[in-house]
Order: structure tokens, then sequence, then C-alpha cells
């Protein structure tokens, strides 16, 4: 191949490979939990690629090179890319992290393994690179392939959308700032109830905004009418909770986003929340139903704890 088309076939290959970095280390990553994971993912793979592409370049351009002096600066430029590409983001619009570095530095050393795998002579060192690469490649991807699962697994048991009886369903809530949560049988009083497991959560007292999150991709709710909530409460005397819903543009605005208030009586109660209104609840645009963010329940400076039972949340 004529030194023309080898310097054509590595400026492609490098620009291809540049143009994803930009794409996905640089501009803000989205909001919803698939596309960061997937966005997370991309900084391996990324990384990978580039010291495999710098590898190639080395080796045809600078063929007296040793191999320890085309490795080392196969990684170094990666990593310094990459470094380089996180402090740009501290100071330029991104989302810099020392994670995503930590994800370059797996990439870096996964496409090292592959490169040393691809000339290795005997099939034994082969393999072993190989497998040394899939080793580092795993903790970047899994995120993304754990997130695809859930999200596929949210399609799949719509209308509901959460609850804590089935095999990992509690793992989808999470809570925040003053809020605890445990996974119990249902009051025995509460005859409504139809789960064998329901949430019991407590908003601590001495918090500002102590809170349950669904911690879940969302599915899209179009083509539904209202959201439901089972509760139960086993407090002598109402009590407020706040309901907050966000979608993946939201800011951090009040009239961002769906924000309302409810009025607990002791005993059961069945939120019901037109889509109508969550959708209709940004004072300056509607709210995206088919890319949803957030939900979260919280109570606003409680003065005393307070529990509450949480049975599921579904669509009608």
């Amino acid at each position: 191949m004529s030194l023309e088309r080898q310097r054509l076939k590595l400026g492609l290959l490098l620009g291809v490979v540049g143009g994803a970095a930009v794409a996905l280390l640089v501009v803000k990553r989205p909001g919803s939990h698939v596309w960061r994971a997937v966005f997370d993912a991309g900084h391996v793979l990324i990384a990978a690629a580039l010291v495999l592409a710098l590898e190639w370049a080395l080796a045809t351009f600078r063929p007296r090179l040793s191999a320890p002096r085309r490795h080392v600066l196969a990684v170094g430029l990666t990593l310094l890319s990459g470094g380089g590409l996180e402090l740009a983001q501290l100071v330029a619009p991104g989302d810099a992290s020392l994670l995503d570095f930590g994800r370059d530095t797996l990439g870096a050393g996964a496409g090292l393994a592959l490169h040393a795998g691809r000339r290795a002579l005997r099939r034994w060192a082969r393999v072993t690179f190989v497998l040394g690469a899939l080793g580092l490649l795993a903790p970047g991807l899994w995120p993304a392939g754990r997130a695809l699962l859930r999200k596929a697994r949210v399609v799949q048991q719509l209308p509901e959308v959460a609850a804590f009886d089935g095999p990992g369903d509690a793992a989808v809530f999470r809570t925040l700032d003053g809020g605890e949560v445990a996974v119990v049988p249902p009051p025995s009083v509460w005859r409504e109830a139809t789960r064998g497991r329901v949430g019991e959560i407590t908003f601590h007292a001495g918090f500002r905004n102590p809170r349950l999150l669904v911690d879940n991709p969302f599915a899209s709710w179009a083509g539904y009418q209202a959201l439901m909530i089972s509760l139960w409460s086993p407090e002598d005397a109402p009590f407020e909770v706040v309901l907050r819903i966000d979608d993946e543009a939201a800011t951090l605005a009040m009239d961002d986003r769906f924000h309302r208030r409810f009025a607990l009586v002791p005993g059961p109660n069945e939120l019901r929340i037109p889509l109508a209104d969550i959708r209709l609840s940004p004072t300056t645009r509607e709210l995206d139903l088919g890319d949803l963010e957030n939900l979260v329940l919280f109570m606003d400076r409680p003065a005393r704890d307070h529990r509450l039972f949480v049975e599921r949340l579904w669509l009608e």
C-alpha cells in the first residue's frame, strides 16, 4: 500500500475515532438512565479504539520505534487526550468526571491487550490477552448492558411503573436526605392491599426534603390517562407529601416540572394524577411523557418523623 493511501486511511480512522470522542465525551450527555450509561461506556470503547489506531499508525510511520515505546506512546497519548477533554469540560459546557478518566484508562488497557493478542505468536498467549481485554472492558460496559436490560424490563411490565413485591423490584427505589425504606408485609388492617410486600417509608425530621426516589429507567407513558399510587398512612392525623416528576429536559426551576402537594389521611389513600396535568405542568413548554427522568415522593421539612406504606405505582 502506498504511503499516501496509508496516510488517508489513518486520517479517516483517527477522524472517526476523534469525532466519536467529541460527540460522546464533550457534548453534554442526556439525562436518561440508559443514555447516561451508554455515554459512559463510550469512554471505554473509544479509548480502546484510539490505542489500536495509534499502535497501527506508529508501526506504519515510525517502524524503527521499539514495541515498548510504541505501547507507551499509544497509551500515553490516549490518556492525555482523555484527561485533557475532562479538564476542558471544567470550563466549557460538558460533564467532567474523574470516573470518566477511569473508564478511559480501562479502555486504553483493553486496547493494548487486544493489540498484543493480535500480534502474539502462540495461541494460548492470544487467548490470554483477549481474555484480559474483555476483563478490562467488562466493568465499563456492564452498566450500559444493565441499563438496557432494566429498560426492557420496565417496558415489558407496563402499565405497572414500580412495586416492591417482585424479584429485584425494591432495587428501583432509593431514599435520600433523611428518607428510609424497608420492604415489609402490608399492615394487616390494609385490606385493600393486593401485594404481599410493600415499602415502609420513614421521612425523618431534621432534614429539608426526606424523599423516596424511583431510581429506574422509565418507559413512555404516552397512551395512558393517569398515574395511580396506592398508599397507606399509619398516622393518627393527616399529613402532606409532595410528588415531583421531571423529564430529561427539566431544569431546577419549580415551574419547569410537575410538582403537587397531597394531603394523606389516616388509612388507605389512592392518588390519581391525570397525565394531562403532568404533561402541562411546566409553564413554558410541555413535559415529555416519553422521556421521563425522575419521580420523587418527599416531605417538606417535617417537624417530626412520619411513616408511610407504598404498595405500587401504575398507569391506567
